[in-house]
């Protein structure tokens, strides 16, 4: 049972890792409304850790795409 153990924890972090990444947009996006950003998070670092994120808005499926902006959106 021990030995099994690291599998679940690999599974849990390859399934929960790009979930939270995805779900961290929504703070990101009311600390960016409060001003509340730290100093080294601007325009560049966004866009660069952000990326796969931004490209889904513009160029992904319609409805994943307009999931991401209306979850965005409630935390402004």
């Amino acid at each position: 049972n021990r030995k099994e153990r690291w599998a679940k924890w690999t599974l849990a972090a390859v399934g929960g890792l790009p979930v939270l990444y995805v779900l961290s947009i929504g703070p990101l996006a009311w600390m960016a409304s409060q001003g509340k950003l730290p100093g080294f998070v601007d325009d560049e670092f966004v866009e660069t850790v952000y990326l796969p994120i931004i490209w889904i808005i513009f160029e992904g499926p319609e409805p994943i795409s307009n999931a991401v902006i209306w979850y965005e959106q409630l935390w402004r």
